[in-house]
């Protein structure tokens, strides 16, 4: 009986029953050996563990499902027991009104993209906290695959706390093997070099190529031009966990001087950050895809009360017009110099 056990251990592991996703949760059957439950007090902490998030999926869930009924008025168990709605515009309502000539209040723009990064955090928690339940129900003491991200006050930290799982193949798989084989010699191009190609490179190529259902639909070509955007994406954060994870390298945990105001004020900045990206984040599902890296700047600038027309017209403004005025105002003072001074 061990021995079937040991040889139908692997089958299962790579296709298990708690979840079925590119990402694999826990990490995979070397560490599913490692937390295995080794007698039955393990077992019973790891099963009591298991049910106790059941319990924090099951609270989530219904928070979920509350909110996705009152803010966009889904249709779910929920929506009979509630008899209010406040409705908020969707990312994909107000890049179509953009779309058509028209435009909506600043704020409208910023209520649709906070509450699609929270709502998908939310949904990320919900899926995973239910997946690892069912790993330690089955006896194997996993970790959670998201723990407190809001409460990290670095990009970086939020970064590992809001997909675990995902952030460990990224790291196994391309971080790791491009830290210790390049750039030895310069340590900061060496870690964002490491950086780019696990949170950018390693990102995209995870996210473009799950999506077999638009690939087979759409074509090769056709679903990278639609997901074109995400490399931007992926780039700016890169550019976020490097510059975050540099700043705080080093630094001491010793309470200092107004330590709470500038942790409230490194959260919101971390916040802000990701909402930001929610924007060119075309993964998600409220978030169209097919457009262009313009439209989606568009819709930062309608974040600020920045009309489309000054996009389009400020980077002549300051490229052309402006280096052309001055170029003839020295120009026309260099004339009179002359005149003045050679007659």
């Amino acid at each position: 009986v061990t021995g079937v056990q040991t040889c139908a251990l692997p089958i299962w592991a790579y296709r298990p029953f708690w979840y079925s996703t590119a990402v694999p949760i826990p990490k995979g059957f070397r560490y599913l050996k490692e937390i295995e439950a080794k007698n039955s007090e393990e077992l019973a902490i790891s099963q009591l563990k298991g049910i106790k998030l059941f319990l924090w999926y099951a609270i989530l869930n219904f928070f979920l499902l509350t909110l996705n009924a009152v803010f966009h008025g889904d249709k779910n168990t929920l929506r009979n027991w509630i008899a209010f709605e406040i409705p908020l515009p969707t990312m994909q309502d107000l890049f179509k009104l953009q779309s058509e000539g028209k435009n909506a209040p600043f704020y409208s723009f910023w209520l649709a993209a906070a509450s699609t990064f929270f709502l998908d955090a939310l949904f990320r928690g919900v899926q995973v906290h239910l997946a690892v339940s069912m790993v330690r129900m089955a006896g194997y003491n996993a970790l959670r695959g998201m723990y407190k991200p809001f409460s990290a006050n670095s990009i970086h930290e939020f970064y590992n706390r809001y997909s675990y799982y995902f952030k460990e193949v990224l790291v196994h798989t391309f971080f790791y093997p491009t830290y210790f084989t390049c750039f030895k010699k310069q340590k900061k191009l060496r870690l964002f070099f490491a950086i780019f190609m696990a949170a950018g490179v390693g990102n995209f190529l995870l996210h473009f190529l799950s999506e077999t259902g638009y690939i087979t639909n759409d074509g090769f070509f056709t679903h990278f031009r639609n997901f074109h955007v995400y490399w931007f994406h992926v780039t700016i954060l890169s550019l976020g966990i490097y510059v975050s994870q540099n700043r705080n390298s080093g630094k001491k945990d010793a309470p200092r001087k107004g330590a709470l105001p500038r942790a409230i004020a490194s959260t919101g900045s971390m916040i802000l950050f990701y909402i930001f990206l929610t924007v060119f984040d075309v993964s998600r599902a409220n978030v169209p895809r097919g457009l262009s890296l313009y439209d989606h700047f568009r819709y930062l600038g309608a974040m600020f009360g920045v009309n489309y027309w000054f996009l389009i017209s400020a980077p002549k403004l300051f490229f052309i017009d402006f280096p052309i005025r001055i170029q003839r105002h020295f120009g026309n003072f260099d004339k009179n110099l002359r005149r003045h001074v050679f007659g």
